[in-house]
């Protein structure tokens, strides 16, 4: 059976590879691991400290549930479903997140960073992390913006809002990839149907984040960022929801 979550290959069908296939194997994509594990812990260190059962679903080579086992000094089960990237096969598993080979009710913290947009049948993961998260459990979502002007896979302007022939078109003229179908990034409208739809709850944290850590915005996002705080909180979450490149969640029953 197919698999419901997809993710390029190493090389591609015509045996080059595309602008994210190497970018998967560089320096800078390992850079930007360690950076999405430190603001994980940063996010998430209460929920770190005390949860004992915690999961990292698609965790890839491994280095964000690495970096969070060593500051925590507990281990965090991985979840990959392409065994040729796992690096550290010490306590991850060969599976798919939207049949994930867990118990019911035996996780705490489900961590489930940047993976939301190659997940396809989305409605039967949500259902799969309400079946797997114990009373009080939650998971802890980062998801792009279907709409954020940078694609940050192909680093392309816009390609996100594109779908089908035209995303696959608009890859092979600027000769950064072929195909596009693996990668679909849902509005905010989206991610709450589709997570309600499943029997979860969607708590945007997104605006408390970037509060949390706008020393580190540039000039602009820092003047963006004190515009956004003097409008009224519904405003300001109708702009997060719409314009935020990227958004922080909280699921739960």
């Amino acid at each position: 059976m197919d698999s419901v979550v997809r993710r390029p290959g190493l090389i591609s069908e015509a045996g080059s590879r595309s602008f994210y296939e190497q970018f998967l194997e560089s320096e800078d994509y390992r850079a930007s691991r360690y950076e999405k594990a430190v603001l994980v812990a940063e996010i998430l260190d209460d929920e770190l400290r005390s949860r004992k059962r915690i999961v990292d679903l698609g965790s890839g080579s491994g280095l964000v549930k690495r970096y969070l086992e060593k500051k925590y000094q507990k281990p965090v089960l991985g979840i990959e479903i392409d065994r040729q990237v796992i690096q550290d096969p010490e306590f991850t598993l060969v599976g798919d997140v939207c049949v994930l080979p867990l118990k019911n009710k035996s996780i705490d913290l489900a961590i489930c960073n940047h993976l939301y947009e190659h997940i396809q049948g989305r409605k039967r993961f949500a259902g799969e992390l309400r079946r797997v998260l114990s009373p009080g459990g939650i998971a802890y979502l980062t998801v792009g913006n279907k709409f954020q002007f940078r694609e940050p896979h192909y680093r392309l302007p816009l390609l996100s809002w594109f779908s089908g022939p035209v995303a696959n078109f608009y890859l092979r003229i600027t000769g950064r990839g072929k195909d596009y179908s693996d990668i679909n990034f849902p509005t905010f409208s989206q991610l709450r149907r589709e997570s309600e739809q499943g029997g979860l709850k969607v708590r945007d944290i997104t605006f408390e984040v970037l509060f949390g850590h706008h020393e580190r915005m540039s000039r602009g996002q820092r003047i963006a960022f004190k515009l956004l705080k003097t409008l009224s909180a519904t405003m300001r979450t109708l702009l997060i929801q719409c314009l935020s490149p990227q958004w922080f969640v909280i699921l739960s029953e």
